[in-house]
């Protein structure tokens, strides 16, 4: 056997293991990406199951003081400091659902107005409330500053409306 020869097997099995090892990994990369996708549906369901979440103890905090939301939505200055608590740890915990249903609606569309059309009327119903302005004007900063700035924007927009 030539030189030649033993080089062209040489080039020959080379070949083959690249095509071997490039089969490898495009499998590899096939089940990285299934995963990730898994990873990423599971991470959905879980923030949304959160969601659902916040808005049943949302729900049983309306339930168990429907009394002091709506006297808290109509004059909050007439409620007692108890209430006054009671009240905003009730916008406290619907806000949070709202900003954890924005992030998702971001998350999934990349686009606000998604989240804007099915629940931002829902806020600037909330911010009408003289209590939950209130509320909102010392305690925005704990909400992620996107979110406080289209809080902001969207009490804004309904003022000059």
């Amino acid at each position: 056997m030539s030189w030649e020869a033993i080089g062209a097997v040489g080039e020959l099995i080379g070949a083959v293991a690249v095509l071997v090892t490039l089969l490898y990994l495009a499998m590899q990369i096939r089940q990285n990406t299934d995963q990730l996708a898994q990873s990423s549906d599971a991470l959905t369901l879980s923030r949304r199951d959160s969601v659902t979440a916040s808005f049943s103890r949302w729900r049983q905090m309306v339930g168990a003081d429907s009394e002091i939301w709506i006297r808290g939505s109509e004059d909050f200055d007439s409620l007692s400091p108890a209430e006054r608590l009671r009240f905003e740890l009730i916008v406290e915990e619907l806000l949070y659902a709202f900003e954890m249903l924005w992030q998702i609606t971001l998350d999934a569309s990349g686009r606000q107005e998604v989240f804007e059309r099915q629940f931002g009327v829902r806020i600037v119903d909330l911010m009408k409330s003289d209590g939950a302005r209130a509320w909102w004007s010392r305690n925005r900063q704990m909400y992620s500053h996107r979110f406080a700035a289209w809080v902001d924007q969207a009490i804004a927009r309904d003022n000059d409306s």
